[in-house]
């Protein structure tokens, strides 16, 4: 089975995206399925991080070393 996206709610745990829905259809009425909890990384905090480090990458000049 793929990897799925769940949220939970006051109903129990509910795919997230339509394609999450289509996976699941595929677990049958009172079938069991082992799931393994793990959280997904903040996206908005995600892209901050890297424009902080595109900005920084932009700025940086080597300093020359003589020897």
């Amino acid at each position: 089975m793929p990897e799925v996206m769940l949220s939970r709610t006051n109903y129990g745990f509910m795919p997230v995206t339509e394609d999450d829905q289509e996976n699941m259809k595929s677990v049958k009425m009172g079938e069991l399925i082992k799931v393994k909890r793990s959280k997904p990384r903040n996206y908005e905090l995600h892209k901050k991080f890297f424009a902080l480090l595109n900005v920084g990458y932009d700025h940086f000049e080597p300093q020359e070393t003589e020897y």
